[in-house]
């Protein structure tokens, strides 16, 4: 009768709703005990037939019905609910594990760590940990891991130091971290463009004596070409090699990013012509956009377009990366026709321009005298449902100020500041020379003032305004000098 009963509900059979089934269920209560097998079974059976949905809602109205569970059938509905991004009910689940007193193992904390990582709930996570500990489950390095790579991914400004803290924590209470911890830090400095911190915890891999592999490697070439020290780049791959670690397509496309952001085009295509030749390594889209987008930063289309022919006889599809990078090319050597094409060759593709294609354009009008006509994209990009950037309302900014219309800059700052964004060191930087370029300087010296108290740290943009646009002038800016002295430090 049971085993009837699961059938018919599993497969869609005449029983349509959980409570239907518990009730069902009930009426033979003669044939087993009110404990946590069948439950256990029918929220597993569910699983396996992709009915995650009436799963849950077993596991909701189970103990209305006096039922138990297990952690034998949580575990994998708690596993479904991170796979599907549901942080709401994993909180539920994990709580209301814990007031019907079920017993949690390491992998349901582990669980639930890792999902409320992945949406960006690190505090969360973090009174998950301690709760393990009031609970007797000590974590593990798979849970240190986890949270290290929360805070590298979703840590915000002061991300990567909260990651360091918490291999502080790990190494302190005896876990020792493992490659996937050194990866994951070094991946993080790497991205967060701190190369200095990437090559200290990579010292420290190695002095712990766990081996780099590729991915070690890999993070650090991209990081070195990123921060223009190709030659150090280089070095390591001599290093990786000398391992027996082969450079794959990710070492390949960082070494002729690199090359093509240090405008060394022909260093870039002699390793692009390698892997071609080759054919040992199978290029990828970004194998092909990083080399055009060096042919089309430095204005050469006609290196840039038969790549792009090649590209497609090699049935490597191109993205809006790809698109960006020539219709970026195209204005740059004032081919507003081409440019125009490939907008419209991009959008027949069914690809949607993202914020950088609508920069770009933003730029490209600017740069024309158009800031009017850049300003009203900012209407098309919300209705579009992007969000601008920083580059996108520094640009339009900048427009305004090359135009001799500041005014116009701070009606722009001030749309900015209502949508959500507030200004950074580089949009103070364009208000600023905007006003010294019309012979304000007592409101480019106001700006400079709000800058600091707010907490930005003057860059050599900033050094050099002070010194060209005011100081050489004869403007001696009226500076809180204690305010000054912090931000520079």
């Amino acid at each position: 009768m049971v085993r009837s009963l699961l059938h018919s509900f599993v497969k869609g059979g005449k029983i349509h709703s959980v409570s239907s089934f518990f009730h069902e269920l009930l009426t033979c209560s003669d044939e087993f005990h009110l404990n946590s097998i069948i439950v256990d079974m029918l929220i597993l059976a569910l699983l396996n037939n992709s009915k995650a949905d009436f799963a849950l809602e077993t596991f909701k109205r189970a103990g209305d019905y006096g039922f138990t569970m297990s952690v034998h059938s949580c575990n994998p509905l708690l596993l479904m609910l991170v796979k599907k991004k549901k942080t709401g009910e994993i909180e539920f689940l994990y709580k209301d594990m814990l007031r019907r007193r079920i017993a949690l193992n390491l992998f349901t904390f582990n669980e639930v760590v890792n999902g409320l990582c992945k949406e960006g709930k690190l505090n969360k996570a973090k009174d998950v940990m301690e709760d393990m500990k009031i609970r007797g489950v000590m974590p593990n390095v798979v849970t240190y891991n986890t949270l290290i790579d929360g805070y590298c991914k979703n840590g915000g400004s002061s991300k990567m130091y909260k990651a360091d803290e918490v291999l502080k924590e790990m190494v302190g209470k005896g876990i020792q971290p493992n490659e996937i911890t050194y990866n994951t830090l070094i991946d993080g400095f790497c991205k967060d463009n701190n190369i200095k911190a990437a090559l200290k915890t990579f010292s420290e891999m190695k002095e712990h004596q766990t081996k780099p592999n590729i991915v070690t490697y890999n993070s650090l070439i991209n990081g070195l070409c990123g921060d223009r020290r190709i030659r150090d780049a280089l070095d390591l791959q001599t290093e990786m090699v000398s391992l027996g670690l082969q450079p794959n397509i990710v070492t390949h496309n960082a070494l002729i990013n690199g090359f093509s952001k240090n405008k060394m085009l022909v260093e870039a295509r002699e390793l692009f012509d390698q892997i071609m030749k080759k054919g040992f390594v199978v290029p990828s889209v970004l194998t092909f956009n990083s080399m055009m987008d060096g042919y089309c930063k430095a204005g050469k289309m006609e290196e840039a377009m038969p790549l792009f022919d090649l590209m497609l006889t090699k049935r490597i599809q191109p993205n809006v990366s790809t698109y960006n990078c020539l219709i970026g090319g195209y204005y740059r050597i004032g081919n507003l026709e081409k440019a125009k094409t490939m907008l419209d060759e991009m959008a027949l593709k069914g690809l949607k321009a993202d914020i950088v294609t609508y920069n770009i354009q933003i730029d490209a009008m600017c740069k024309m005298g158009e800031s009017r006509k850049a300003a009203r994209l900012l209407d098309e990009i919300y209705e579009e449902g992007l969000i601008p950037n920083h580059i996108t309302y520094n640009k339009v900014m900048a427009g305004y100020c090359q135009e001799g219309n500041p005014k116009a800059a701070v009606s722009i700052r001030r749309r900015m500041e209502r949508e959500g964004k507030k200004p950074n060191v580089a949009s103070f930087n364009v208000l600023m020379k905007g006003f010294c370029s019309k012979g304000k300087m007592e409101e480019a010296n106001s700006l400079l003032n709000e800058m600091l108290e707010k907490g930005l740290a003057p860059n050599q943009t900033t050094y050099d305004i002070i010194n060209g646009e005011m100081i050489e002038k004869g403007f001696v800016p009226d500076i809180d000098v204690r305010l000054y002295n912090d931000g520079g430090d």
